[in-house]
């Protein structure tokens, strides 16, 4: 579960500030960790497209909102990893192992967008938050880590999604 949550916001650990993966590891709990690689090796996967927005509101803390949706049917977690690394972007892999294909990175003051593609268990329902669509605008001044993202994202060919990118139509993810 904890794999999950960070895979969709890296910040948001299930014990606090600390990750139960990091504490397994910590204690030396190899048996367990090779169980848990081996699980989540064998787990169909999908590649989740995660947009995340920050607004500010009048006084306090920024109005947050997210998007997360499978961009593709679920597969073998080696094609889903294959495909991911073959969507234009940044590669990144944070410290807890998951890789991500960033477009837009979140900037430390709101507002800002933040928008990624993970592959990760498929098991995360598509969520928005009510408004989302409405508000989702990337805004043109924040970085942008591929020069293009309309490039990326088209029609899909996919049964999950009106939104897909083009690793999603390899007949090994379809």
């Amino acid at each position: 579960m904890e794999h999950v949550s960070l895979a969709m916001n890296e910040r948001q650990a299930l014990m606090g500030r600390d990750r139960l993966i990091d504490e397994v590891t910590r204690a030396g709990l190899t048996e367990v960790l090779e169980m848990f690689h081996q699980r989540l090796d064998a787990a169909k996967h999908a590649i989740y497209e995660v947009r995340r927005l920050a607004r500010p509101r009048g006084t306090g803390a920024p109005m947050i909102a997210r998007s997360a949706h499978a961009s593709c049917a679920a597969a073998a977690r080696d094609a889903m990893l294959t495909a991911l690394r073959s969507i234009p972007g940044q590669p990144t892999t944070g410290s807890n192992g998951i890789t991500r294909t960033v477009l837009r990175r979140c900037t430390k003051t709101p507002p800002w967008t933040e928008q990624f593609f993970v592959a990760d268990p498929a098991v995360v329902e598509q969520k928005a938050r009510l408004g989302f669509e409405a508000w989702w605008s990337p805004d043109l001044s924040q970085p942008v880590v591929q020069e293009d993202p309309n490039e990326l994202i088209g029609v899909s060919q996919c049964a999950n999604s009106t939104r897909a990118h083009r690793a999603c139509r390899t007949p090994a993810a379809a």
